[in-house]
């Protein structure tokens, strides 16, 4: 399984973009990005997010394309290989302790959750060790999206623009994440939850056929 920063290479290589481009368009410098891309640093959640939004790609594809999608070779190439019925059901299933993982730095875990294969949104198990949050310095960050979760163990505290709101478990939430945002594990004990990631419409996603996603409207 190729590492984050393995991916985020090859995403970059793809769109034929340089350090530099990609660097000033999230807003960190071009020698963390490829301290990234070799995995001598982890980025934060924000660091992330942003990559991803510069890609035009979902957070799913920064876990890895399925078997029968590799990173490198066409559409065409895929469809003409056969698929085993493992790899066709791949995106629908994921067996306990298949789940992919990415570690970031601030103490933050994701593992991806079935998705159904699909490109406008990501499933993910969060999990926060005590005192983890999603960026480094604290700072509130912001994508285009809408998140939605349910805390199923812990506490979090979620910092949403002015507002500070303590999540307990069994407690679940919506907004727009595009509203200043950052949550924090505030407690001695590891909080863990389920996330579900909606791109919004104008966000520029490329599905897995190389088509810009942006017309589907993604409003409930």
């Amino acid at each position: 399984m190729a590492s984050v920063g393995e991916r985020l290479r090859s995403l970059r290589r793809e769109r034929r973009m340089s350090l530099a481009s990609v660097a000033s368009q999230v807003g960190i410098s071009a020698s963390f990005l490829s301290q990234v891309e070799t995995g001598k640093v982890y980025p934060s959640v924000a660091s992330l997010l942003s990559i991803a939004n510069a890609f035009g790609v979902s957070l799913d594809d920064l876990f890895g394309r399925s078997a029968a999608e590799p990173i490198g070779r066409t559409t065409q190439e895929s469809r003409a290989l056969p698929q085993p019925v493992n790899d066709r059901l791949a995106d629908l299933v994921i067996r306990a302790g298949d789940e992919q993982t990415i570690e970031l730095e601030t103490g933050v875990t994701w593992s991806r959750l079935s998705d159904g294969g699909g490109v406008l949104a990501s499933s993910l198990l969060c999990t926060y060790e005590p005192g983890g949050r999603d960026t480094l310095d604290g700072r509130l960050k912001r994508h285009a999206a809408w998140e939605f979760g349910y805390l199923l163990e812990g506490r979090l505290a979620l910092k949403l623009e002015f507002d500070v709101i303590e999540l307990h478990a069994g407690d679940s939430f919506c907004f727009d994440s595009d509203r200043p945002h950052l949550f924090e594990n505030v407690s001695d004990q590891v909080a863990r939850g389920v996330w579900f990631v909606l791109h919004k419409q104008d966000a520029v996603v490329v599905d897995r056929d190389g088509l810009d996603r942006r017309a589907v409207s993604t409003q409930i």
